[in-house]
């Protein structure tokens, strides 16, 4: 440890940095938002929904005890340093503080009032271009085909492993759990989740892996590796950014599906704000291959409400939407080195420049590990993929 702490004090992060990271971290660890907003009674609610039609009364589970004392332990971290490396700590910590907020605030009343501050709402315009994405997806010969799904939960985790391996990405787990999404990646708990009881096809466990594996965990693992540890963490604001990533690793391996899924977020979320479960349900079905599939879209939205006859969920799945036209306009123009400089770590594209300035003087690391589609060899025929994919939708937003 002195070794590093010597090396962060050079840096401008001082003597007290690694061991206020140290604590930061391990209690970052020990929460995840999805431990308190997945519905405890998820699979029966789905199960009566859609025999019966019948608005889902949603129970959550998590300790609220446990975000008492996390909240209190972190609070009590003196963060207020603004030079080096401290900002990405504050920040993480003020994070966190904002997911607490909104864990305790699952089931009850005010729950909307804590998503909108987690994550704003899709504005006018974000509305009217996901709209017109899904208008284009589902005319004609551009509509999705049903796959055949022959492969259970338990290949995907054994795909999994090995792709980590492969990579040399030491530490991380793979587990099956519970869940709206099929997969989650925790980069704090350096952890993958697969949805339990489901069958994938398989194209999707592809491009599972490009999205889970070389989007999400590649970025935490490298930004681990880093003097400023806490870059390995998603509490540094960057969703949209780590969102848009994923999906370009999709395109740049072959195995984007479009923008269709991450279009109907934005129309299923804009639709919550005013519309009970049901009423969801019925704005997005024709934009779904199958019921489930459409069940599944709507709970994603209406997770951490109670009731969800009632108007409002969570809003953020907008991020998908948000982060595939930031980063479409960020490719567009990349060279190898801005490239590079996205897998320091998981944070926004607005602090690229904060982070090229810490490459430059040495704060911070050149990451050692990248996917494969954007290592030199591959970045120019990935990055022309890329754009071979929007050339054929009308993503020029």
């Amino acid at each position: 440890m002195s070794d590093k702490i010597d090396y962060l004090t050079a840096n401008g992060c001082g003597k007290d940095y690694a061991a206020l990271e140290t604590e930061l971290l391990e209690a970052l660890s020990r929460f995840s938002i999805y431990d308190y907003i997945t519905p405890a009674n998820l699979k029966e609610a789905e199960a009566t929904f859609l025999e019966f039609g019948e608005d889902p009364v949603f129970e959550y589970g998590g300790d609220v005890g446990e975000l008492d004392a996390l909240e209190k332990w972190v609070r009590g971290l003196p963060l207020a340093r603004e030079e080096g490396c401290w900002p990405f700590l504050a920040r993480a910590r003020d994070v966190f503080l904002k997911e607490i907020g909104l864990a305790r605030a699952v089931g009850g009343d005010d729950f909307e009032k804590y998503t909108v501050l987690h994550t704003p709402p899709p504005t006018s315009r974000e509305a009217e271009n996901a709209l017109k994405v899904l208008s284009w997806a589902w005319t004609g010969e551009e509509k999705p085909v049903v796959e055949d799904k022959t492969l259970e939960a338990s290949s995907v985790v054994e795909r999994f492993k090995m792709e980590l391996k492969r990579l040399g990405m030491s530490g991380w787990s793979v587990i099956i759990g519970d869940g709206v999404a099929r997969a989650r990646v925790e980069a704090s708990r350096k952890r993958v989740v697969i949805k339990g009881g489901e069958w994938f096809a398989e194209s999707e466990i592809r491009r599972l892996v490009a999205h889970e594996i070389w989007g999400h965990a590649l970025r935490g693992e490298s930004g681990s590796r880093q003097p400023a540890r806490v870059l390995g963490t998603q509490y540094l604001g960057g969703g949209a950014t780590d969102e848009g990533i994923a999906l370009h690793l999709e395109m740049a391996a072959g195995a984007w599906r479009g923008p269709m899924r991450a279009a109907r977020h934005v129309v299923a979320v804009s639709a919550a704000r005013g519309a009970s479960f049901s009423g969801v349900y019925k704005a997005i079905r024709k934009y779904a291959r199958t019921d489930k599939e459409a069940f599944s879209q709507v709970a994603r939205v209406k997770r951490g409400l109670r009731d969800t006859s009632k108007p409002g969920g969570w809003t953020k799945d907008v991020i998908y939407f948000r982060g595939l036209v930031e980063m479409q306009r960020y490719f567009s123009q990349a060279s190898y080195f801005d490239v590079e400089c996205l897998y320091a770590g998981k944070f926004p594209l607005a602090d690229c420049e904060l982070v090229r300035r810490g490459l430059r003087e040495g704060l911070l690391r050149t990451p050692a590990l990248l996917p494969p589609p954007l290592t030199r060899e591959n970045y120019k025929a990935s990055l022309k993929r890329m754009r071979e994919a929007y050339a054929a939708t009308p993503m020029d937003l």
